[in-house]
């Protein structure tokens, strides 16, 4: 028992010790844009495959040893779809809870997502000129509030 009780009390030391390191808040405030950057992105790929994968009917299948595990290509497109799209709107409210972005920094990066998600869907079922158009024009409207958010400082 006593022994238990001198290992917590070491542990208890090595804690005050870590507590005494402290952060400010810009280690904090870029720890949380690295967060939401990486949600982001992460997420709109995500949900890009997923859409795609919607969209042309191709599923997912891992090889293992001698044999071949396959899942339904709807369910694994649609699970990829949706976590895409949790990522994605997850570090977009996070970015408007603790960054406090504006609603034109919002604006832009939902039409850089939907840059490349909506080209992913036409490209998956087969209208490659559609999806070419939609990607230029959804690419220019990002560009414009991208260069009006730059502009304002923000």
């Amino acid at each position: 028992m006593k022994r238990t009780i001198e290992g917590l009390i070491t542990k208890l030391a090595k804690l005050k010790k870590i507590k005494k390191i402290s952060l400010s808040r810009s280690t904090y405030s870029n720890i949380i844009q690295a967060g939401v950057g990486i949600s982001i992105l992460l997420g709109t790929v995500f949900s890009a495959l997923g859409l795609y994968g919607l969209a042309t009917g191709n599923g997912i299948v891992f090889t293992v040893g001698a044999g071949t595990i396959s899942f339904d290509p709807f369910l694994s497109a649609l699970l990829t779809t949706i976590a895409g799209i949790m990522l994605t709107f997850e570090g977009i409210a996070l970015m408007r809870v603790s960054l406090q972005a504006s609603r034109l920094i919002i604006s832009s990066i939902i039409l850089g997502y939907f840059t490349i998600n909506i080209p992913a869907i036409l490209l998956g079922l087969n209208y490659s000129l559609a999806a070419g158009v939609s990607a230029i024009i959804f690419g220019y409207l990002w560009l414009i509030t991208i260069l009006a958010w730059l502009q304002r400082g923000e």
